[in-house]
């Protein structure tokens, strides 16, 4: 689950997770948090430009994604978390 406010994205889960990593369209990684070892971790987006991102978070070697929209003066919003295709191989 992802939950914004204004200056922070908070990710939750069921489960632990070891590593988000938030990109811009361009694919271009923004931020990048390694062991977390949490069912949950806030990250400060305040800084961030307006555009549309994109979460990826590591859950039990698998990657679930998430997008989301960050608009001065709007909400942020975001779009429902899916799981990649793929396995994440360390």
């Amino acid at each position: 689950r992802v939950l914004f406010r204004s200056q922070f994205v908070q990710l939750k889960a069921n489960d632990t997770i070891s590593r988000i990593e938030i990109l811009n369209l361009n694919g271009q990684q923004i931020c990048s948090v390694d062991n977390i070892q949490s069912m949950q971790k806030e990250i400060k987006i305040d800084s961030y430009s307006d555009g549309i991102y994109i979460a990826r978070v590591w859950i039990k070697n698998q990657v679930y994604t998430s997008r989301f929209l960050i608009s001065k003066g709007v909400q942020t919003q975001h779009l429902p978390i899916r799981k990649e295709p793929h396995l994440f191989q360390d």
